[in-house]
């Protein structure tokens, strides 16, 4: 599986982006969250019940 560490800058697949596709994310820089490997430790626990509200 591929892996890249948090909050470091979205590189994998940009070439095939159609940049007419959307204006949503113009010009805002894309970040690396959650690509995970079995090779790389990372941390595991409970979520509080607002993590994702």
């Amino acid at each position: 599986m591929t892996y890249y560490a948090d909050l470091t800058p979205y590189t994998y697949d940009r070439g095939s982006w159609d940049p007419e596709a959307s204006s949503r994310w113009r010009g805002l820089q894309l970040l690396n969250i959650g690509w995970l490997s079995r090779s790389k430790n990372y941390s595991k626990g409970v979520l509080s019940p607002g993590a994702f509200s």
